[in-house]
């Protein structure tokens, strides 16, 4: 009986609702006994059989996880579709993205960026036999290009960049004063191509734009292609020192005869915050890794077909308590931020031409937003991930693992305490039945009241008379 007493309030610990369900139906099974005293061993007998039976045929697979603070509501068992900003936040994520825009490269990467374009302009007629259209097509965007940078607005392009950061920002203070909707979208319009003409760096933009794609069709005329660029990220929470260990995996490919000669690094640093002291390592395929200081450039020896480069750094992070109703554990909530870095970076390359001179050169090449595939923590801590995803404990602790639907937003992770009793196996085996409604749950409760009846009313012995002693 006491064993049974402690299973119960255990249970009720961690979850008031399983408590109310088990006195609930201790009640009930009573009032029924009154009238029909099989009534608490026939629902026991069926309560093991049907768990039996249940485990037997592989039917008792815990319920699909759930928020801890959302309790037992039943539709929260998929994981919450990214809510749309609405609102004040629909604004500032509409200006957040047009700063991005205009704001991504700076003055520096705009002149490093017009010079690659300038500099295989000029030897790109070496291949002119081989690829005629194409090489007058990259000539002229070059000249597009020095046209655009050579007008009188665009001679400064710090003090461009200046007038554009300082536009945006007054918008940004004027939209926080507005309340409603139609004004809001009045003031936007001022993001508009047409009204930002006077400080935006986007005809600039469109001509490099315009410039690596007749560089691209360029590679491909001689029979290779351009390089491109994947990106994935992962992340390990060290609870003891209060940090998340990110990092971000680039991996830079062409095909040849196309081959990689260097690769800029001040996009692949910037991903991560400011405060934070990033590592970088590159290796080429089949290679074991070497670090990089400080250097603008990772220098790639010749025929290098794929570069990856590892960028490693560490950010504080602070869990946030989280206690629903009923429920006396507070559990954690971790918030992985999204990763948010420059739209390129600069790849030098070389191209092999047969029975001619090389074509070396360097192009911009899209760098995807990383977005976070995997995720660590101290093994059997994890209780709730905000995307689906497969989850695998190793000597390294407990990984999450993404399905590839991620959205780029940030990543909600549920923790459980830090206590042996509740980081264990067992633990996490049975806290999918506890904190969600389900068969197996409501019939185990059913099953302990029956037995725990069953207990208080089973017939004890006579006590010997007292002329029996002798």
């Amino acid at each position: 009986m006491a064993a049974l007493l402690a299973i119960v309030l255990l249970a009720s610990a961690l979850d008031l609702r399983l408590g109310a369900v088990w006195v609930a139906t201790l009640v009930a099974l009573w009032l029924v006994a009154r009238r029909w005293r099989p009534a608490p061993a026939l629902v026991f007998l069926g309560s093991a059989a049907l768990l039996g039976w249940a485990a037997w045929t592989h039917r008792l697979a815990p319920p699909a996880p759930a928020p801890y603070e959302n309790g037992w509501d039943a539709a929260d068992g998929a994981p919450p579709a990214p809510a749309a900003p609405t609102g004040g936040a629909a604004w500032a994520a509409r200006l957040a993205d047009v700063t991005r825009e205009e704001l991504g490269l700076t003055a520096r990467d705009i002149e490093r960026r017009a010079a690659a374009v300038l500099g295989l302009a000029r030897q790109a007629g070496a291949v002119r036999s081989r690829a005629p259209g194409e090489v007058a097509a990259v000539e002229a965007a070059a000249r597009r290009l020095a046209r655009t940078l050579g007008a009188a607005e665009f001679r400064d392009l710090e003090a461009r960049r200046r007038q554009a950061a300082a536009y945006l920002e007054e918008l940004g203070a004027r939209l926080g004063r507005v309340h409603g909707e139609t004004e809001a979208a009045e003031l936007l319009r001022a993001t508009d191509p047409a009204a930002m003409a006077a400080v935006s760096m986007r005809p600039v933009r469109e001509d490099l734009e315009a410039a690596w794609a007749a560089v691209g069709r360029l590679l491909r005329a001689l029979g290779g292609a351009p390089p491109v660029a994947a990106t994935v990220a992962g992340a390990r929470y060290e609870e003891a020192e209060g940090l998340l260990a990110r990092e971000v995996r680039y991996t830079v490919t062409a095909a040849a005869p196309v081959s990689v000669l260097r690769i800029e690094t001040a996009a692949l640093r910037d991903v991560a915050p400011a405060s934070a002291a990033v590592e970088l390592e590159y290796a080429r395929a089949g290679e074991s890794s070497r670090p990089v200081a400080t250097e603008p450039w990772i220098e790639v020896d010749p025929d290098a077909g794929a570069v990856a480069i590892v960028a490693r750094w560490r950010e504080p992070v602070s869990p946030i308590p989280v206690r629903p109703a009923l429920r006396w554990l507070a559990f954690r909530r971790l918030i992985v931020p999204p990763l948010r870095g420059r739209p390129d970076t600069l790849v030098g390359f070389v191209v092999a031409v047969a029975g001619g001179p090389a074509l070396a050169g360097a192009m911009a090449v899209t760098l995807p937003q990383p977005r976070t595939a995997a995720l660590t923590v101290p093994t059997w801590a994890l209780h709730h991930v905000s995307r689906p995803g497969a989850r695998v404990v190793d000597e390294r602790g407990e990984t999450w693992m993404a399905d590839g639907s991620d959205g780029g937003g940030p990543l909600a992770v549920e923790l459980v305490p830090p206590t042996l009793l509740l980081r264990n196996r067992l633990f996490a085996a049975a806290r999918g039945y506890i904190y969600r409604p389900n068969p197996a749950a409501f019939t185990g409760t059913g099953g302990l009241a029956a037995l725990v009846l069953l207990l208080v009313r089973r017939p004890r012995r006579a006590p010997a008379a007292a002329g029996e002693a002798t």
